[in-house]
């Protein structure tokens, strides 16, 4: 018995210090942003060959604000994942956890709002079959990175 609890003594350290963000998050968000930059990148090979002025441009570009909105917070979101996965001491990972967390949470409303501008410009442009494919990709993008995050934020 004395050896057993001299071994849970041993082990409790280390496990209270086990980080709750792995490289496997921080490699699914990598995944997340490449995708995003595809989009936008798309986009703007879309933009470039649409008349100006055009409500189709206007759509493309009302896609594009709401995708630099999601990567903006995706970046802030992987930052701290980043820094949060380096720490080794109990309150520094603490602290980098609380930060994420609320990160998180503000990422997640984000998220909710780009869908929401998403959506109702898919609705807009509902006359460009183009326009509305690429927004039900962002739209499914956004709903699988807002999954990520709520994993994410169930561990902290």
């Amino acid at each position: 018995m004395r050896y057993l609890i001299a071994a849970l003594i041993y082990l409790v350290p280390s496990a209270a210090l086990a980080n709750v963000i792995t490289a496997a998050d921080v490699a699914q968000l990598n995944g997340f942003e490449k995708q995003l930059v595809q989009l936008q990148d798309d986009n703007n090979e879309i933009a470039k060959g649409i008349s100006s002025g055009s409500t189709e441009l206007e759509c493309v570009l009302g896609l594009q604000r709401e995708l630099d909105s999601a990567t903006e917070a995706l970046g802030a979101v992987k930052a701290l994942s980043m820094l949060a996965l380096t720490m080794r001491d109990k309150r520094d990972q603490d602290f980098a956890n609380a930060v994420l967390e609320e990160r998180l949470d503000h990422a997640r409303k984000r998220l909710a709002i780009d869908r929401g501008g998403i959506n109702l410009m898919s609705g807009h442009c509902s006359d460009s079959p183009m326009v509305v494919t690429k927004a039900q990709k962002a739209t499914d993008l956004i709903d699988s990175l807002g999954k990520t995050y709520e994993g994410i934020a169930s561990r902290l």
